[in-house]
């Protein structure tokens, strides 16, 4: 009875152990790819004042404060547009309710387009 349990427990502790090894390999490489990127960026702005970075951050929040405001406003303003694609279409239902009649069907209708055409 318990041995059964201490079995399944070992099976799904390997798996675990393996899906443990493997996330974390993941998230080191991405911790290095952002450490190679925050050296990188400390670098290019190193020689930045504090009044610099007051302004870098006061334009990029008004910025992204108006883009904001413009698509909370748009949404409440704008008429919705009604694409060809989201139209709703009326399928005709044959009369014979058959493939083989629908496809005679087809077939009649590129006869009479290549007629039209000669």
């Amino acid at each position: 009875m318990f041995r059964k349990r201490k079995a399944k427990e070992n099976a799904s502790s390997a798996a675990n152990r393996i899906t443990d090894k493997a996330a974390i390999k993941i998230a080191g490489f991405f911790m290095r790819v952002q450490n190679a990127f925050a050296r990188f960026m400390n670098m290019k702005t190193k020689g930045f004042s504090a009044e610099t970075w007051k302004m870098i951050t006061i334009v990029f929040a008004i910025a992204w404060g108006t883009l904001s405001i413009y698509f909370i406003a748009s949404a409440f303003t704008k008429q919705p547009e009604v694409h060809k694609s989201s139209r709703i279409q009326f399928i005709i239902k044959p009369a014979r309710n058959d493939s083989l009649a629908i496809m005679e069907a087809i077939y009649e209708q590129e006869i009479k387009k290549q007629r039209n055409k000669k």
